[in-house]
């Protein structure tokens, strides 16, 4: 599940721009610096011009909004936090360095704030620059890594539609398999009840890394709407009442509860598709599609369905924190 944890770290560091420019601006008057102390060293006579100029960047750096530039400096942090799940592109002692000069750069930042002396500046400044090229590299092997990487089939046309799933769970090769062949049973079922040839729109793998799931499938478009429908209403329907902390304590024996709480044929009906006279073809289907989205979500903490948070962090604890823990019943056939 690469590539899917480095294009969310990329996303979450663009929601510091703030704080990477306010570092740019200060890293950038360390040529200045350079120069100046070079100057006062060779003649004393220059101290007088070092210090307007120190005190220039200095106001440069005051102008700097505190309350967003720590509240992104906060948010910088944890997100550094989440370099280990890349690991084998960023050694865990280059990532340890880098949360380190980031700590290094917020003490000198936090001093220069409360004293302005000349020497802090040139501290400051120093641990800017150090920080910023480090971070500077760590995003270029991100990107880097996803370019290298990135090889989506593209859609042939307006009939055809992505779907991406990511399931948070450490599988193994048996359960790995189980996860994709429900899935693949779910578009093979809703196809054929819609009259459409597997040969005509097969699902196709566009990418599927392994370790946890993150799958993106293509296949036709009005059955890839249908199973995101079917997906999004079991797992709210599956997590509020066989739950325990978050996973699934005990799967139904019998999937009619499933059936009933995934509205299969209103939801067939609402997507524009003719049921009438279909209420046997219609409960079969209903049943094999709800047998295998238990086998697709079940076990899992936090599911992440076309890039939206289904189940996870916040979502879940909005759906379980609302009902009281309460013990198992069984549906009725």
């Amino acid at each position: 599940m690469t590539s899917y944890k480095i294009e969310k770290i990329i996303e979450e560091l663009n929601s510091v721009q703030y704080f990477f420019t306010s570092i740019e601006m200060i890293a950038s008057n360390s040529n200045k610096l350079n120069e100046v102390f070079k100057q006062s060293i060779h003649n004393a006579s220059n101290i007088h011009n070092a210090t307007t100029i120190l005190n220039d960047i200095a106001i440069k750096i005051k102008k700097i909004k505190p309350r967003t530039f720590f509240s992104e400096m906060e948010l910088l942090e944890d997100i550094l936090g989440k370099v280990t799940l890349v690991s084998f592109i960023y050694k865990r002692n280059d990532a340890l360095q880098l949360k380190n000069e980031l700590d290094d750069f917020s003490k000198k930042y936090e001093k220069f704030l409360e004293s302005h002396t000349l020497a802090d500046i040139f501290m400051l400044v120093q641990s800017a620059e150090k920080f910023k090229a480090h971070i500077d590299t760590f995003v270029y092997m991100l990107e880097f890594y996803l370019q290298i990487t990135r090889t989506d089939l593209e859609k042939p046309n307006d009939e055809w539609e992505y779907l991406s799933i990511v399931l948070s769970s450490s599988m193994t090769v048996s359960e790995f398999r189980i996860k994709l062949e429900a899935m693949e049973k779910i578009y093979s079922e809703l196809l054929e009840l819609t009259d459409l040839s597997l040969i005509d729109y097969p699902l196709k793998i566009v990418k599927i890394e392994s370790g946890s799931l993150f799958a993106k499938v293509m296949g036709n478009k009005r059955v890839i709407g249908l199973m995101v429908n079917f997906i999004s209403s079991s797992i709210t329907y599956l997590y509020r009442n066989y739950t325990n902390e978050g996973q699934l304590r005990e799967l139904p024996r019998k999937y009619k509860a499933i059936e009933e709480a995934i509205n299969f044929k209103e939801c067939m009906e609402k997507a524009g598709y003719n049921t009438e006279g279909l209420d046997e073809q219609i409960h079969k289907s209903a049943l094999e599609v709800s047998k295998q989205l238990t086998q697709l979500i079940s076990n899992e903490s936090e599911i992440v369905m076309n890039d939206e948070i289904y189940l996870g962090t916040e979502k879940d604890k909005k759906l379980i924190e609302n009902k009281k823990p309460k013990a198992l019943t069984k549906p009725k056939d």
